[in-house]
């Protein structure tokens, strides 16, 4: 039923965890497709031994990164529903025999998104970050009610056909992008289909793990790739018809987060080139004279008051935050 797809680039710190996580598993129809991504250390080594068991393989290419690694690993599973996880993060026990339940409750379903935890791997310590009214509840959501509250690749399952019937457009994960390329992946994802939560903490998180890919990019790199996250889901809402409508909603409000971390780090050069560079269609959810007065530094006092007011909006209205 599940093919788990694993890509992997000098993880030789967490990869044995993370697989051994998947085969304690206690619904065991599935697979598991690890992409070797042209690691440099002895990872592929020491998980050698599980291959042993037929339901895993692993696959070796030069490096190309992490969002061609998933590709490999779309086009080479065989089962019907893809479980993404990462090598350094770990799933319960329970995780796809809870994720069948879903699936099998929720036909409709192209995607399962199971609630998370986040993990310090130095400390250990465990943050539930289950939205409270989302605890314990399985059934349809709307994604872009706060998609960073939902996402997170790791806790992700995909229906193989409607990824692979859309492989060229919106349905595979973008080459190069080296931060961002999970979101992209996800919103553009959930833009085309419907989307299940099953509010039970069962994917993990580990945080502060050496290594971390994010963890190395220089801050330039980091935000041409969230301006070229935003451009590619607005061009993809565009081309869907601006059928869903929370998702101008939350855009906004992502975006406008966005400019007020930058007016109070005083990041100018930052603010100025994300305004430059945004997609024309975020020009019907901003003004140009909000856009202008962001750019005033004279106004970044008033701007910062009117960016809390539509936060505080957000929160009135009830969207759902981590608790």
């Amino acid at each position: 039923m599940f093919s788990v797809v694993i890509p992997l680039y000098n993880k030789a710190h967490t990869i044995v965890c993370t697989l051994q996580a998947v085969l304690n598993q206690t619904y065991t129809e599935f697979e598991v497709v690890i992409i070797d991504d042209g690691s440099s250390d002895n990872g592929v080594e020491l998980i050698q031994k599980f291959t042993k068991d037929r339901r895993v393989r692993i696959i070796n290419q030069q490096n190309q990164g992490v969002s061609a690694a998933r590709n490999r690993g779309i086009t080479e599973s065989k089962n019907e529903w893809i479980a993404f996880l990462d090598a350094d993060d770990e799933w319960d026990k329970k995780y796809l025999e809870s994720t069948k339940d879903a699936i099998e409750q929720f036909s409709e379903a192209g995607m399962i998104i199971n609630g998370r935890c986040s993990k310090n791997f130095q400390t250990k310590i465990i943050n539930n970050q289950v939205p409270k009214r989302y605890v314990e509840y399985v059934g349809f959501i709307d994604f872009f009610h706060n998609p960073h509250v939902f996402a997170h690749i790791s806790a992700t399952v995909v229906k193989k056909s409607l990824v692979l019937l859309n492989f060229k457009t919106w349905g595979s994960f973008i080459a190069g992008q080296k931060s961002n390329e999970d979101f992209v992946f996800l919103f553009r994802t959930a833009l085309h289909t419907k989307v299940v939560y099953n509010g039970f903490p069962l994917a993990f998180y580990n945080g502060a793990v050496e290594g971390q890919a994010t963890s190395s990019l220089s801050k330039s790199v980091k935000l041409n790739d969230s301006i070229f996250f935003h451009n590619k889901v607005m061009e993809e809402w565009l081309n869907t018809g601006k059928e869903n409508k929370s998702f101008k909603i939350f855009m906004k409000y992502e975006i406008r987060h966005i400019w007020s971390i930058q007016i109070k780090n005083k990041d100018y050069d930052s603010l100025n080139k994300f305004i430059t560079n945004l997609h024309t269609g975020y020009d019907q959810l901003f003004s140009v004279i909000e856009k202008k007065a962001m750019r005033i530094r004279k106004l970044n006092t008033l701007m910062k008051g009117y960016i809390l007011i539509t936060k505080l909006r957000w929160i009135i209205r009830g969207y759902p935050r981590v608790s």
